[in-house]
């Protein structure tokens, strides 16, 4: 038995029909189904519109671009040989691609990137635990290594080239310190 007496008791014996809110059996018609099918599809109406509207904003962007680059290049008020045409650009991309030059700078380039993270990823993991549950070498490395934290990769570029030559190694290092300083700071 109910005690809150702020709505009524209602008997429901069925002789005013099927009951609107429900939304089971074959008597919903009109009911909730068809009012949230529709509010379903409005809303995927306005999310495909909002999704033509983002990609026209996009096109429109890059169209731009692309004009200002071409009249700029063609104006002559910059050297054509440091800012190509869009079209002589595309066409040393299609002359780099049809060589065989791209995959293979671009696979260099991800193992470089996989050999550097893999090392700053497991340097950072070891320090990161030492210095975490260790108060002594929390206390002797992370002074030494909060010195490294503001200075750039970039910056140690002449150094890892002085260092290491010119070399895989030089670039690994660089990726490593940088993946290293934002693992240690995390873990």
């Amino acid at each position: 038995m109910r005690t809150d007496k702020t709505q009524p008791d209602i008997i429901d014996d069925g002789a005013l029909g099927p009951d609107p809110r429900s939304s089971s059996g074959p008597e919903a018609i009109g009911g909730r189904d068809d009012d949230l099918t529709r509010i379903e599809r409005r809303k995927r109406r306005s999310r495909s519109a909002v999704g033509r509207f983002n990609l026209l904003k996009w096109a429109v962007s890059l169209g731009l671009v692309l004009v200002v680059w071409e009249l700029l290049a063609r104006s002559g008020l910059v050297n054509r040989t440091l800012f190509p045409t869009v079209g002589d650009t595309l066409s040393a991309g299609v002359e780099l691609w049809e060589a065989g030059f791209v995959v293979k700078d671009t696979l260099s380039s991800l193992s470089r990137a996989l050999v550097g993270f893999a090392i700053g990823a497991v340097i950072g993991i070891l320090v990161g635990v030492l210095t975490g549950s260790l108060g002594y070498m929390d206390f002797l490395l992370s002074p030494m290594i909060t010195v490294f934290r503001p200075i750039p990769a970039i910056a140690l570029v002449p150094l890892a080239t002085v260092w290491f030559g010119i070399g895989e190694q030089a670039k690994w290092f660089v990726i490593a310190y940088t993946v290293f300083l934002a693992v240690w700071l995390n873990v």
